[in-house]
């Protein structure tokens, strides 16, 4: 038969263990819910020239007769504005070189 002195004995945490546990509970909370929220503001500044890039040729191939010809000799962004220099067939068959200005 146990007797008091045998049985094993259980410890209860304190308060500042529970209060401990329930910071940490909370900051790993925050962090999974709102860490990935601010992918805008991490992007670097290349990757945003490089969107930018990508939407004006998007935005100058719906423009052309035939956008598989689109030939870049030179492009250049300022701010949020990109500039580019191509040639591409007109509708005779020739090329022309001509200059694009996009503003997003």
């Amino acid at each position: 038969m146990l007797t008091v002195k045998d049985r094993p004995q259980t410890t209860t945490p304190s308060n500042e263990n529970i209060s401990i546990i329930k910071i940490i509970f909370w900051i790993m909370c925050f962090l999974i819910l709102f860490g990935g929220l601010n992918n805008s503001e991490t992007k670097s500044p290349s990757d945003h020239k490089f969107e930018l890039r990508m939407d004006a040729r998007d935005a100058l191939k719906d423009q052309l007769r035939d956008p598989s010809s689109l030939q870049i000799i030179k492009e250049d962004v300022r701010g949020n504005t990109v500039h580019i220099q191509y040639r591409a067939k007109n509708g005779f068959g020739g090329y022309n070189e001509e200059m694009f200005i996009w503003k997003k």
